[in-house]
Formats: C-alpha cells, sequence, structure tokens
C-alpha cells in the first residue's frame, strides 16, 4: 500500500526546511529549495524501485509533492509565520488531499477485517482495494444474466489477450488460515470452450517464483458458473520449496494459461472453508 506517501514527505519537507539555515529559514527561497529537494527524493525513490524491478508511479510522486507542500504550509501555520490565508487554505487542502488514501485504506483494512473468511468479493470498485491483476484489465460489471443469482449481482471481470495471460492477486490477506480446509472460489467461464486456472498459495517466507508455494489446476466447463474448492491440507503437505505456512500466508493467485486471441472471464467471490 502506498497510502504513506503523503504523511511521510509532509514530514520530509518540514525536516528539510527545519534543517535550512535560521537566518534564511522564513524567506520563499527556502520553502521553494526544501520542496525541490523533497520532490527529488521522491522521484530517486522511484527511478530505486524501477531499478530493483518494482515499477515505478507518476501517482506515487505527485502524492509525494502534494504531501511535501502541505507539510511546508503546515511548518508556517504551526511557526506562526502566515498572516495571510493562503497557508492556511494550502495547509487544508493538502491535508485533505494527502489523507484521503490513508482513510480509505484503513477503511479497507476493517472491511476485510469484518469480512473474513471471505478473501475477495466485488460488489463495487473499491473491493479491488485487495486485488490485482496482470490481465489486459480488470473491472467490477454486472455479471450476465445468463449466470447472475440475482437481478443485479456484480463480479469482476478478467480480461487479457495474447501479451497478458489472466493472473488474479488476491494481496495481503487475513494470513492465517488455519482450521480452514480450501480456498474456495465463485467463478463464471462465459466462452464455449474449457476454463483452465490454476490457483497458488504463499507464505511471507518465500518469494513469487514459479518454484514456490502450493498449486492447485482446474478446468471450468464452457458457459458454466462453478465453485471450484482447493484444499489446504494438501498445500501444507507440500516439499520444502512448496510448503506453506498457513499461519502466515501472503498471497493467492488465480493464473490463467496464455491464449492467442483475447479472452475473459468473472470471478464473484473467493473465500475460506
Amino acid at each position: 500500500m502506498n497510502a504513506a506517501h503523503g504523511p511521510v514527505f509532509a514530514g520530509v519537507a518540514a525536516l528539510l526546511l527545519y534543517l535550512w539555515p535560521a537566518a534564511d529559514r522564513a524567506g520563499r527561497t527556502a520553502a521553494l529549495g526544501a520542496l525541490a529537494l523533497a520532490l527529488g527524493l521522491g522521484i530517486l525513490v522511484e527511478v530505486l524501485q524501477t531499478i530493483s524491478g518494482r515499477p515505478g508511479s507518476i501517482y506515487d510522486v505527485m502524492t509525494d509533492a502534494a504531501g511535501a507542500v502541505t507539510g511546508l504550509a503546515l511548518w508556517h501555520l504551526v511557526r506562526g509565520r502566515s498572516r495571510g490565508w493562503l497557508a492556511p487554505a494550502v495547509a487544508l487542502a493538502g491535508c485533505t488531499v494527502i489523507g484521503w488514501d490513508p482513510t480509505r485504506v484503513a477503511l479497507a483494512y476493517a472491511s476485510r477485517a469484518e469480512s473474513f473468511p471471505v478473501l475477495a468479493q466485488f460488489d463495487a470498485r473499491q473491493d479491488l482495494t485487495f486485488v490485482a491483476s496482470n490481465g489486459a484489465s480488470d473491472t467490477v460489471e454486472r455479471l450476465p444474466a445468463r449466470w447472475a443469482r440475482t437481478a443485479d449481482e456484480r463480479a469482476l471481470r478478467v480480461a487479457c489477450d495474447a501479451q497478458r495471460p489472466p493472473v488474479l492477486h488476491v494481496i495481503e490477506p487475513i494470513p492465517d488460515w488455519r482450521g480452514y480446509a480450501a480456498v474456495a472460489i465463485d467463478l463464471t467461464n462465459p466462452l464455449d470452450r474449457e476454463l483452465r486456472l490454476t490457483v497458488r498459495v504463499f507464505d511471507d517466507g518465500g518469494g513469487f517464483s514459479h518454484d514456490e508455494g502450493s498449486r492447485r489446476s482446474f478446468a471450468v466447463a464452457p458457459l458454466t458458473r462453478a465453485t471450484v474448492r482447493v484444499p489446504l491440507v494438501a498445500a501444507a503437505d507440500m516439499p520444502a520449496r512448496r510448503h506453506v505456512d498457513l499461519a502466515r500466508v501472503a498471497r493467492l493467485m488465480v493464473i490463467g494459461r496464455k491464449i492467442q486471441e483475447p479472452t475473459c472471464y468473472f470471478v464473484s467471490r473467493i473465500w475460506l472453508e
């Protein structure tokens, strides 16, 4: 989660201004200098992140900048150096902007804890907080009437093409799965051919490589809605590199096969039984 970027860079910018020579600290040059240094640090973090194999984010840099501006405005308010309306207005707007993501994430964590043992459900777009897809797109939309159990039932539509096979990630689930026998997935195959998928479970003791974590493959018949159950006991009994500590689960992945033509499938819910 990147919700901390704004508050962290508010603190960074205020600290940089504090470290500025005292005689020049009240001037505009010091504020602009602290802002430039903070923004440069944010860009450097994203560059290093890209080099390490994790894509950088322009959105994160923008959040860093908003946080830095907010931190500087708050500094001037606290120090009593603002006599006009600009600093209070900037501080208020900035706190709203940088506080939105942490608030949203906190609510998502609370909802996740309340919903457990449901790992993912897709009533609305915000239900994708802990879900990511490597496919061509993933959207929450109305399930086609042929398979819907209610008139307005919604599901996650996972689309893919020849360049991007469908890989669905459930990120940061409640980690303790002890006492549960299986992962259940309610999914729909709208295609006129068999849909083959693999479920993989990983703990936080290693990476997410091809050789690590448990795996179980299955097929869903054409034009069918089905609930697939993947036993967890088998996952815990895997050989050393495939062993999963069910007290420390870190991620669940649903992986599709690479295909030549665009395709999609729907996921309604993922839960533990």
